[in-house]
């Protein structure tokens, strides 16, 4: 029996309830050997649970190929809406067999107990990944689900408007924002080198672990929050300053604003996941052919670490009947060469690297950069290895509420920070989790 620490950092009864082991298939743990998996001939059907744009089309790849096992794809909702109805539905023994989640959602997933380990069928799979993707699905060396995309940050440039005016590409967030001056000085003085939205944390996290934060960690039996770092404290200070000095734009990103501005050519960067590029096409189809892929300018010149922004795991569900069969699924869907080389083909970037590999054709928006995803397959190494709390989801609310009041009252919004550090240690404690203080 193997003891996760990582979930034994919780007090009392708290930990005798969600305590996880690795045990045989018979009893919810971990699966065979993928070629013995599907032996009674009988067919069945496999319930998945994902949002995924476009998936349905590997799924209808699956499922031809294989009259056996079918596979039924629902898509419950948003990727914030499907966590808290997968657990539910486990918990009412109304699972799905196979579900997605993003990596910061996996750990509720394992502590929940609605994620089932399957260490010993992916292992001879894990070559296939960066050891960094197997560590974002690895909890004190076992193994709760097989990586499907990543989505480590690059920056998008309006490559006509830099070419029309001079503008260098910054490499360094210094020159970023001396570009940033530049773009408000020229043509009509409408222009923005980029959009800051204050509530956005999935970015703002990415931008540091770039930084070199990482949130949450534990060591042993204790968890030890570190929202209020320097490194988060740094990034925040230069995005308020940029706010202040009207450097950058401040709309919702997503809204019909946003959407306008791209379109209109002034918003012209977009730091986001390298995936972006294979959606943005039909955000901004007014722009395609004028955009050009580059790395994400480094807080530290010569330091090419980046984060991660996006990015999601297919795991199997301690409530499936068929846990064999769904693990199958999804190591064919995410692992395997057919599967990985199939996510290429609908936008979306692989985690598996031999998935990155087969993607040769540009994105749709830039139809001529022929070096965008070779650049992404290179930013891809160099992402900052990170540890995923319990609980991402109270920690972005915190962040959104927090960040949101202080660009509205214009008070600092780096003294947000202790308040979002603040909410997360409140909501662990509670949650009966040793917290370091």
């Amino acid at each position: 029996m193997k003891t996760k620490k990582w979930l034994t950092a919780v007090a009392g009864t708290a930990a005798v309830a969600i305590a996880l082991t690795g045990c045989s298939s018979d009893d919810g743990g971990s699966t065979g050997p993928a070629d013995d998996m599907v032996k009674s001939g009988e067919p069945i059907t496999l319930e998945m649970w994902a949002w995924a744009s476009n998936i349905e089309k590997r799924v209808d790849a699956w499922n031809a190929a294989n009259p056996d096992v079918q596979v039924r794809l629902t898509k419950p909702g948003g990727n914030e809406d499907v966590p808290t109805k997968i657990i539910t539905a486990t918990r009412a023994g109304e699972g799905p067999d196979i579900a997605q989640a993003e990596y910061g959602q996996l750990p509720s997933m394992v502590i929940s107990d609605v994620a089932r380990e399957i260490t010993d069928v992916y292992e001879p799979y894990a070559e296939k990944y960066a050891p960094a993707i197997n560590d974002l699905v690895t909890f004190d060396g076992a193994v709760y689900g097989v990586p499907q995309d990543i989505g480590p940050t690059g920056m998008m440039y309006r490559n006509d408007i830099f070419d029309e005016y001079g503008f260098d590409v910054p490499t360094t967030w210094e020159e970023f924002a001396e570009v940033a001056e530049d773009i408000r000085e020229a043509g009509d003085g409408d222009m923005y080198i980029a959009n800051f939205a204050g509530g956005d944390a999935d970015l703002f996290v990415g931008l540091t672990m770039q930084a070199g934060a990482n949130w949450w960690t534990v060591d042993g039996d204790e968890w030890k929050v570190d929202i209020d770092s320097q490194a988060s404290r740094d990034v925040l200070a230069f995005w308020q300053d940029m706010v202040d000095r009207d450097l950058v734009s401040a709309v919702p990103g997503g809204t019909p604003e946003w959407n306008s501005m791209m379109n209109d050519g002034k918003i012209l960067t977009n730091v986001s996941g390298v995936w972006a590029a294979g959606v943005m096409a039909s955000i901004v189809p007014d722009t395609i052919g004028k955009w050009k892929g580059a790395r994400t300018p480094e807080w530290t010149p010569g330091v090419q670490t980046v984060g991660y922004r996006g990015g999601s795991v297919n795991f199997v569900t301690t409530s499936s009947k068929h846990p064999e069969e769904a693990a199958e699924v999804i190591l064919w869907l995410n692992a395997s060469d057919e599967g990985a080389e199939g996510l290429a083909e609908i936008s979306k970037f692989p985690a598996a690297l031999h998935g990155q590999d087969s993607l040769s054709t540009p994105p749709a928006l830039m139809p001529e950069d022929e070096d965008y995803w070779p650049l992404a397959t290179e930013i891809a190494k160099d992402t900052f290895p990170i540890q995923w709390g319990p609980n991402p989801n109270v920690a972005f609310a915190a962040f959104t509420d927090e960040v949101g009041k202080a660009l509205t009252n214009g008070t600092s919004v780096v003294d947000a920070l202790p308040l979002v550090q603040k909410a997360v240690v409140d909501d662990l404690k509670a949650s009966g989790f040793n917290v370091a203080e």
